[in-house]
């Protein structure tokens, strides 16, 4: 499959389970569950990558409360992502895409290689850990440099039974956590 077709299925998949989802926003159930189930995965002591939720995302902000935990957010810089712990309680303003990302001056810049595992959103999963995002690569730049734990987070209507397209440059979940399920990749 040439790149160009790639770029074209992806597109095809990502409308329409954008649209299957269109009426499935997460409520706090959902993301109560999703939280529950990180609790059982994630290292406690350590800097864990985060995201903060759009609309469509199951919202984490309980788990980003939760002092057991240390979060450093993702922040768009050039290409890529870069992640800060917030260092004062406005430490948040809202990016291009209109998704609450950390304030440089406020927050404490982290490297990459301090984080042990980075929570990844996505509009779908496979079984593979193929994940689908919404397009820019920002996550995929980010996390081919990453050797810690990458976990998709979704609900389970976002994970499919059937391969999704993979370009080269696509860095796969080690697992991904859903609101039913905990699922792990076991070929990596």
């Amino acid at each position: 499959m040439t790149d160009s077709e790639i770029i074209e299925k992806k597109s095809a998949i990502r409308r329409r389970i954008q649209a299957s989802l269109a009426h499935e926003l997460p409520d706090s159930e959902v993301s109560e569950r999703i939280i529950s189930f990180l609790k059982k995965i994630l290292p406690t002591g350590v800097i864990i990558g985060a995201f903060k939720s759009r609309p469509d995302e199951p919202d984490l902000e309980a788990l980003y409360a939760d002092k057991n935990y240390q979060f450093a957010f993702s922040r768009i810089e050039s290409s890529a992502l870069e992640f800060y712990i917030p260092q004062v309680s406005h430490a948040f303003g809202l990016n291009s895409f209109g998704i609450p990302e950390p304030i440089q001056d406020r927050s404490k810049k982290i490297i990459l290689e301090a984080m042990k595992a980075i929570l990844v959103p996505g509009i779908a999963f496979d079984r593979n850990g193929v994940r689908l995002g919404r397009g820019e690569g920002f996550y995929d730049r980010t996390l081919v440099h990453f050797t810690g734990l990458k976990i998709g987070i979704g609900m389970v209507g976002q994970m499919t039974n059937d391969d999704l397209p993979r370009a080269s440059h696509d860095v796969v979940m080690d697992m991904v956590v859903t609101d039913k399920f905990i699922y792990r990749r076991f070929d990596s």
